[in-house]
């Protein structure tokens, strides 16, 4: 049975605060950790320990960002847009995503059309919303 379906949360951070002392090596034979019963430890030696050690050595994880890179002026032009669909969505007394979708004005705050042909590559704008709010869009966004 894997370690992790036997020992509780609290087991385990006990096992971690007792590995700061062993400098990186687990030694061989670890006879008590405080907070975790002996007989739960020596059933799981060696496979749990050998399991620290591997973890001890390796490198530590690289996590990414995960807040996304947007092109230069990407907040400046997403506010535009929020307030143009916003005040627009009031005119004709709708939600602002029947206007847009959020993620229709993400992708037009990231590739930032400038020309009526740029608004092809907006994979998220259908035609009858191109046709309609078209030039609206391209007025803020050429600004």
């Amino acid at each position: 049975m894997p370690p992790f379906k036997v020992l509780n949360n609290q087991m385990l951070i006990h096992l971690a605060l007792a590995s700061m002392k062993w400098n990186g090596k687990v030694p061989s034979k670890v006879r008590s950790v405080p907070g975790v019963p002996e007989k739960l430890l020596n059933r799981l030696n060696p496979a749990l320990f050998e399991t620290m050690h591997r973890a001890l050595s390796s490198p530590p994880p690289v996590f990414s960002s995960k807040v996304p890179q947007h092109s230069s002026g990407y907040w400046q032009r997403h506010e535009m847009l929020m307030e143009w669909r916003k005040e627009t969505a009031v005119k004709r007394d709708v939600e602002s995503d029947v206007i847009l979708s959020r993620e229709t004005l993400e992708e037009l705050a990231e590739k930032n059309p400038l020309r009526h042909e740029d608004l092809e590559q907006i994979a998220t704008l259908g035609d009858w919303h191109k046709k309609q709010y078209g030039a609206d869009i391209l007025k803020i966004l050429n600004q």
